[in-house]
């Protein structure tokens, strides 16, 4: 399968922070996540995300060892690859 997904958030973290978490108790708990990834957005982007979403969430370094910069997209299709 090949996967797209739609940016909803770009922002720079603390190297320890809830944006790593995986898991949450409640829908309502990962979509206050959510929320909060689209409120930090340094990018404004339309791309809806609900709890019940497939989210990639990509990290790289910032040249600060205490922070992190992440990219967060929302499955948006997948295509069956011959």
């Amino acid at each position: 399968m090949n996967y797209k997904y739609e940016i909803f958030s770009c922002h720079e973290v603390g190297a320890v922070s809830n944006t790593y978490q995986i898991s949450f108790a409640k829908d309502k708990d990962f979509q206050d996540y959510l929320d909060e990834a689209v409120e930090h957005s340094v990018v404004k982007s339309t791309a809806k995300v609900t709890a019940k979403d497939h989210i990639v969430t990509l990290s790289t370094c910032t040249g600060n060892e205490a922070t992190r910069f992440v990219v967060q997209g929302v499955l948006v299709d997948s295509i069956k690859v011959k």
